[in-house]
């Protein structure tokens, strides 16, 4: 591991628990260095969250004086997009409220409830789970008549369409999981289904709106998913990693842990989860008591793999995907290699899920060439 890498995630373990950097590596810290663990803080999409904390070194440990503008206005800007995101659910939930149509508020604004600071959390899309048979098709449509843009490639998968008014993405759901086992997908919908009928989503109160989300369990494991599930693909960054770290910290104590090993162990993806438990401890001083599963005997070398992977991934995996070429027919050729070797590179850590990426992939691109014909 580089040096700027190992004190990127220094800051971003000060920044997830709270505390004030240790000032000791970073005084007299080349300006190189720095600028190097700044790409790595933007690359992530954690500017804002982990800038907060730079700013909090005493002055002989700062960066130079430009970088330090540079994050400041980082954080303002981040501080002002979430103010406009906040803004454009609460008029996004008084249209669908108007047409009755209730929905669950997944990731996204949800979780930054549970940072330290829910302002400096990256914002991004709005996505919103319907529960109600037809009601997806509803807020599909009815998004389309108020004149939301619909994306080119929304329902590749049945389940998600994406909308984009103004600056906002919208993105509604019927099915908050996409794995590429369909049992998987079944299993996940009925846990969903069951809380719609026993009434057991969660009401937040945030910025004076209040909105609904999955219980707390679900949330864990749903929270996970979705980072596994790009982790899988192409990769993640550390926003995402973030999102679950802070979730669990908040909840620690407050949640039926036998319930959560269940559903992971169901879904397979409990020892993945272990591993990136795992990796949080070793890498971000994160406490063992705030993963509430099982944890691993022992040091698992795969967890390193997991930080190292992240690390070259950057948000969403967009610092290692393959670059477009000039046919489209070539650059679908560069992504399936790259997810070839990604599945063969996967598979020891996730055998089930790593060994459907490339039928996925494959399936996806057939339906959205054949949607253009």
């Amino acid at each position: 591991m580089s040096q700027q890498e190992h004190l990127f995630l220094e800051l971003l373990a000060s920044a997830i628990h709270g505390d004030i950097p240790d000032p000791t590596p970073f005084v007299g810290l080349d300006d190189a260095v720095w600028t190097q663990i700044h790409r790595l803080m933007v690359a992530h999409a954690v500017p804002a969250f982990v800038g907060d904390r730079v700013l909090l070194l005493p002055k002989e440990a700062l960066p130079c004086r430009t970088l330090r503008l540079t994050i400041f206005s980082e954080i303002e800007m981040t501080k002002r997009g979430n103010r406009y995101l906040t803004k454009a659910l609460e008029q996004l939930s008084a249209l669908y409220q108007a047409h009755d149509l209730p929905f669950v508020l997944l990731k996204g604004l949800g979780l930054s409830l549970f940072y330290p600071d829910p302002t400096l959390r990256t914002g991004g899309d709005l996505d919103t789970l319907f529960y109600r048979s037809g009601d997806y098709e509803r807020a599909n449509a009815l998004l389309e008549a108020e004149g939301y843009y619909l994306h080119d490639d929304s329902e590749v998968r049945y389940g998600h369409t994406a909308f984009t008014y103004g600056r906002t993405v919208v993105e509604n759901h019927a099915r908050a999981v996409f794995f590429d086992h369909k049992k998987y997908n079944q299993f996940f919908d009925d846990l969903v289904w069951e809380a719609a009928q026993s009434d057991a989503f969660l009401t937040i109160t945030y910025e004076g709106y209040t909105f609904k989300t999955l219980p707390h369990e679900l949330n864990i494991v749903y929270t996970f998913i979705h980072m596994f599930f790009h982790w899988l693909h192409w990769g993640v960054g550390f926003r995402q990693y973030c999102d679950w770290i802070r979730l669990m910290t908040q909840l620690k104590g407050q949640v039926d842990t036998k319930e959560i090993e269940r559903i992971a162990g169901a879904l397979d993806i409990l020892y993945p989860m272990q591993l990136f438990a795992q990796a949080a401890e070793e890498y971000l001083h994160v406490a063992p008591e705030v993963f509430p599963f099982s944890r691993l005997e022992g040091h698992d070398p795969y967890s390193d793999q997991i930080v190292r992977d992240v690390l070259r991934s950057g948000n969403f995996g967009f610092s290692q995907r393959p670059e477009r070429a000039r046919s489209r027919l070539m650059t679908d050729l560069r992504k399936l290699l790259f997810k070839a070797r990604r599945s063969y590179r996967l598979h020891a850590i996730a055998p089930t899920h790593a060994s459907r990426i490339i039928w996925g992939s494959i399936i996806g691109h057939l339906m959205l060439r054949l949607r253009k014909l």
